[in-house]
């Protein structure tokens, strides 16, 4: 082979060589469902089929986003922001060659235990913080005159300026119409430090309640995250939040020991549902946690075997608002029976979520000249 040959031929091979280990990229633009709206401003995950996260970023404003395609294995992109339930979209098999472009539809669902979630991300960089004079919804008159009370559920996009963006900001659910007005009003007046990653400040999103309820003397007071009271308000005066979806369910991830697989609700054909049992509630309210209006609340997830019992070991305490309740919820787990979740027929492993809530009746034992309050009953509430 002549040496121009031989030189030709070594740049090719090199040229070949480079092109087969060219870096891939995972892009995509993420869509509220059956819209051309971008999801704007949320934190995206790209996770390989165990869970384990390998690369996060967030979506622009228009929706789009990208990672560098990851070493080769299954992977899933998951959305999430506070107060926004995770949505999880399969991008199945991907190695370091690949290039994808999707158009991922995410539903923008809020969280069961709204008030407390938001409550707990407070301080969180990630997420845009609420300067503590900013100006929140004011409670609309003819309400007030009314002596109506509700909440909205809002979806805020604040710029990296701390300015909500009311062109991409929506309302999710609101009570009325005089209460929705009013939020909407606010966006403008609404001010907050913005949301940071690396020391830079960008844009996020928030799925945030505002309360509005009647103080006891019936003078008007509106209450929201942007103010800073959500923790001391009455969560369940929003008592209509959207049904929660499950969005896009992510692939089955098939344990290499060989056990048996855990599935997700969205992944069986028959959800479980909590059976009959001879689970016993052993907890009281400490004195000072009685009030006419008390409700102690719970969330917990494990998992049920495909006799319908929960595994040991696998209850976690999700969300409360009160540890002792919590505490006595979570020693009641294993005494919780289940008829089993199914696929194709068969009984499998399933994770569930238990969620309860105890309201506390009062009855007044009165004497000569004094009286005492002690709980009778309990009820949901």
């Amino acid at each position: 082979m002549s040496p121009q040959l031989l030189s030709a031929a070594f740049a090719l091979s090199f040229l070949v060589a480079s092109a087969s280990h060219a870096q891939g990229l995972v892009s995509g633009r993420a869509l509220l469902p059956n819209s051309t709206r971008p999801l704007a401003c949320v934190d995206v995950a790209l996770r390989r089929a165990d869970g384990s996260v390998v690369a996060r970023t967030f979506t622009r404003e228009d929706g789009t986003f990208e990672f560098l395609a990851p070493a080769a294995g299954r992977y899933a992109l998951a959305f999430s922001t506070l107060g926004m339930v995770e949505a999880v979209a399969g991008l199945d098999s991907l190695h370091p060659g690949s290039d994808v472009d999707r158009t991922v539809a995410v539903p923008l669902t809020p969280m069961d235990s709204l008030v407390e979630h938001v409550d707990a991300g407070r301080r969180d960089p990630r997420y845009a913080q609420a300067i503590k004079n900013s100006i929140g919804p004011r409670y609309p008159i003819a309400e007030r005159g009314n002596g109506l009370e509700g909440g909205v559920v809002s979806a805020i996009v604040v710029k990296a300026d701390g300015r909500v963006d009311p062109t991409m900001s929506a309302i999710l659910y609101a009570s009325a119409a005089g209460f929705e007005t009013s939020v909407r009003d606010a966006f403008d007046s609404m001010r907050f430090d913005p949301a940071l990653v690396d020391g830079q400040p960008r844009c996020s999103l928030l799925v945030l309640p505002f309360i509005f309820a009647l103080s006891t003397d019936a003078s008007a007071r509106s209450s929201s995250y942007v103010i800073g009271e959500i923790g001391a308000l009455p969560s369940n005066v929003v008592s209509a939040l959207p049904s929660e979806s499950r969005g896009m369910c992510p692939p089955v991830s098939l344990p290499s020991d060989g056990t048996p697989p855990i599935y997700l609700p969205c992944q069986v054909d028959r959800d479980a549902k909590e059976a009959r049992s001879n689970a016993v509630l052993n907890w009281e309210p400490a004195a000072g946690e009685i009030t006419p209006t008390s409700c102690f609340r719970v969330e917990i997830r494990f998992v049920v075997d495909s006799m319908g019992v929960p595994e040991p070991g696998t209850a976690a305490l999700i969300s409360t608002n009160n540890p002792g309740f919590g505490a006595a919820m979570l020693a009641l787990v294993p005494d919780l029976r289940y008829s089993p979740g199914r696929l194709k027929g068969r009984p499998v492993r399933q994770v569930v979520t238990f969620k309860e809530s105890v309201g506390v009746v009062t009855t007044i034992n009165s004497g000569m000249g004094h009286g005492s309050s002690t709980p009778s009953r309990r009820t949901r509430c």
